[in-house]
C-alpha cells in the first residue's frame, strides 16, 4: 500500500494495512526486516514485534535456539518477581489482579534491554511489571555456536489482589558534598500525618552512585515525605499526583547538617 509512519518513543506504531501486504522496517544503522501479513487472528489490532539489529549482530528468538541454549534467569524468576513487586496487597481482598506480559532481550553479557509491554492490564501493573524487567540482575545469555548472542525472550508476571497504588519516589544529597545519599531515612505520610510507608533505596543505574527512594502508597492526591538521618536537620517536603499518574518523583532534598 505504500504507506508511511514512524514510530513513537516506545518504538510503537500502528497501520490498517489488508491481508496479503507486507510490512518493512528500516532504521539507519540497522538491517532491515520484513514480514507478510497473511493470516487475521480475530483481534481488532494484531500486534508484531520487529528485533532490529547492527548488521553481524543478530538477535535470536527463541525458537531458534534449542532448549540448551535458551537465556536463563538466575534463580527462580517468580520468587524474585514476588519479592521485588513494591505494590503491596489490598486489605480488602478486592485489589486489581491480572496477568503482564512483555518483550524483552537478554544481551550477550546477561543484562536486560529493550523492556516492552506485550500484553496489559491496567497503567498501574502494567508500569509496575516493566519497572520490574528492567532492573532484573542480568541472565546466563543465550549461546549459539559456543558463542553467546542477543536472545529475544517473551515473558510475563501474575499480579494478585494488588493495591490500586501509586510510587513516590525522591534523591536524597548531602549539601555539603552535593553527594546522593543511602543511608537516610524516608517516610511517606498523608497530609493528615497517618504513615503510609518506609520508602526503600535503590540505585538508580548500578555503580552510578546516584540513589533514589521510592515507596508504594495508597493513592491519594498529596503526599509529605520526610526524611531524616542522625546530625541532620529532618526535612519535609510536600509532593502532589495527578489521577493520570501512576508515579511521581519529587526535586532533589538536600540535608544540611546540624548546626
Amino acid at each position: 500500500t505504500n504507506q508511511k509512519i514512524l514510530t513513537n518513543a516506545e518504538g510503537w506504531c500502528e497501520l490498517k494495512v489488508p491481508l496479503g501486504s507486507t510490512l518493512k522496517v528500516e532504521y539507519k544503522g540497522m538491517e532491515p526486516q520484513s514480514r507478510r501479513i497473511d493470516v487475521y487472528n480475530g483481534n481488532t489490532i494484531q500486534g508484531y514485534t520487529f528485533s532490529l539489529y547492527q548488521p553481524g549482530k543478530p538477535i535470536y528468538y527463541i525458537n531458534e535456539l534449542s532448549k540448551d541454549q535458551e537465556p536463563v534467569f538466575p534463580g527462580d524468576q517468580e520468587e524474585w518477581l514476588a519479592k521485588n513487586t513494591q505494590l503491596p496487597k489490598a486489605a480488602d481482598g478486592k485489589g486489581l489482579h491480572g496477568h503482564v506480559g512483555v518483550w524483552l532481550v537478554v544481551n550477550e553479557d546477561g543484562s536486560v534491554s529493550g523492556v516492552r509491554l506485550k500484553q496489559g492490564v491496567n497503567k498501574t501493573l502494567n508500569d509496575e511489571a516493566l519497572r520490574l524487567f528492567r532492573s532484573m540482575p542480568r541472565w546466563k545469555p543465550a549461546m549459539k555456536d559456543g558463542k553467546a548472542v542477543k536472545c529475544l525472550v517473551l515473558t510475563s508476571v501474575s499480579f494478585e489482589n494488588i493495591q490500586d497504588n501509586v510510587l513516590i519516589g525522591a534523591c536524597i544529597r548531602d549539601a555539603k558534598t552535593k553527594k546522593y545519599l543511602r543511608d537516610a531515612e524516608v517516610t511517606i505520610f498523608s497530609t493528615d500525618t497517618m504513615e503510609l510507608a518506609k520508602a526503600k533505596v535503590h540505585e538508580v543505574v548500578r555503580d552510578s552512585g546516584i540513589y533514589r527512594f521510592v515507596g508504594a502508597v495508597p493513592r491519594r492526591d498529596r503526599f509529605v515525605v520526610r526524611v531524616s538521618k542522625p546530625g541532620y536537620q529532618t526535612v519535609y517536603r510536600a509532593v502532589s499526583i495527578s489521577p493520570s499518574e501512576s508515579q511521581k518523583q519529587a526535586e532533589d532534598i538536600i540535608l544540611r547538617p546540624k548546626s
